[in-house]
């Protein structure tokens, strides 16, 4: 579990320059090239945070994230992407039929793992 929320916690600081762009929609799209970054350059910290099922007699773990981490946009890369989608929403960025913030931000997020 430790060495898990220590790739979530550099996953999350990999994105920590984003803050100084202005624009959110320029944030998303800077978020998903690190993104990809990431995977590229941490190949095996990636597939242990998104591809390695959790043994067989281990219970799901809804929280997998660092409870201190989860929801802070400077430590947790969701967070971040969901507030990056916000302030775009919250500027009129998005198509007018996209009425949904939460969704938004879970189809970019799933959108990156192909």
């Amino acid at each position: 579990r430790e060495i898990c929320y220590a790739d979530w916690r550099a996953f999350g600081a990999h994105f920590r320059d984003l803050f100084a762009v202005p624009d959110p929609v320029e944030r998303l799209m800077r978020m998903g090239e690190l993104y990809v970054e990431f995977a590229l350059t941490h190949p095996n910290h990636y597939r242990l945070m998104f591809m390695t099922p959790p043994p067989v007699d281990t219970p799901i773990d809804k929280d997998a994230i660092d409870p201190e981490a989860r929801g802070n946009p400077e430590l947790d890369a969701y967070a971040m992407l969901r507030a990056n989608v916000d302030a775009a929403f919250r500027d009129g960025r998005f198509n007018p039929e996209l009425q949904d913030p939460p969704l938004i931000a879970h189809v970019l997020w799933q959108s990156l793992h192909g």
